[in-house]
């Protein structure tokens, strides 16, 4: 996927030059932009969106994309608390409240 790319390649530019490695971060968001947009019912490109907006900064775009996720039967609140992608919003009441929603959502869901 070619947003992985971009994501990867900003990262290696974050320590050496965070200029460099925004231009990669935005590159990523508008593949990611383009795929949800192509697939707006799949949560995991929902919530690929909100992680590229949580790197550029665009947190309540950030929360929208992964509410949208969260309603597409997005609910992986272990991988969602350790993403280091979403590491602007940890410890934000709003990302506590949608973890908390993931959870209960999993928990109510049939195993089968």
């Amino acid at each position: 996927d070619l947003s992985v790319s971009y994501d990867r390649l900003g990262g290696l530019d974050q320590r050496s030059d965070p200029a460099k490695a925004r231009v990669w971060f935005e590159k990523s968001l508008e593949v990611r932009e383009r795929l949800a947009g192509m697939e707006p019912q799949n949560p995991c490109y929902r919530y690929d969106l909100a992680c590229s907006m949580a790197k550029c900064g665009n947190t309540i775009g950030a929360f929208q994309a992964l509410n949208m996720a969260l309603a597409l039967g997005w609910t992986n609140a272990d991988h969602t608390s350790e993403d280091e992608d979403l590491q602007s919003l940890s410890g934000l009441p709003e990302f506590e409240a949608l973890l908390r929603q993931m959870r209960e959502q999993m928990e109510a869901e049939p195993l089968f």
